[in-house]
């Protein structure tokens, strides 16, 4: 019997330790996965920026500005190449700076609203009966003298 139970202490040990093993594998995957999103965050933001100024640079394309929302797409998906002239080049997505500052207006409008209507806790006390708190952040229940 002792021997049984010896052989299980010692199969838990050892499956706790591939668990633990498993569990910081797991944990280094999802920081590698973070700082690719973040690397890749930063370089569509740095190319967003020199293509704006290269369109801002051709007289032509002055209203215009590059698409981001779009363009991430493409880039998951793959640039199309485009010939002409016996040279290829990469489309990318552009829109008129009009649009872009509707659509930034619109979010911006969006996220006020919804922070201005911030609703009240209608939650009530089962210690006071008062409306807005719980009981654990009762004041009448945490001034009260506890008796000994």
């Amino acid at each position: 019997m002792c021997e049984s139970s010896n052989k299980t202490e010692n199969d838990i040990v050892r499956l706790s330790q591939a668990m633990d093993v498993l569990a910081k594998l797991i944990i280094s995957k999802q920081k590698d996965g973070s700082q690719l999103q973040v690397e890749y965050e930063h370089k569509l933001k740095e190319l967003e920026k020199f293509i704006n100024l290269l369109l801002g640079l051709h007289e032509s394309t002055v209203g215009s500005m590059m698409n981001t929302s779009v363009l991430d797409m493409v880039l998951r998906n793959g640039i199309e190449i485009m010939e002409k002239d016996d040279q290829k080049y990469a489309l990318i997505p552009i829109k008129a700076k009009e649009e872009a500052d509707k659509t930034t207006s619109t979010i911006q409008g969006v996220t006020s609203k919804k922070s201005s209507k911030k609703k009240k806790n209608k939650i009530k006390c089962s210690f006071c009966h008062e409306a807005g708190h719980t009981r654990a952040h009762c004041g009448a229940r945490l001034t009260v003298i506890p008796k000994k």
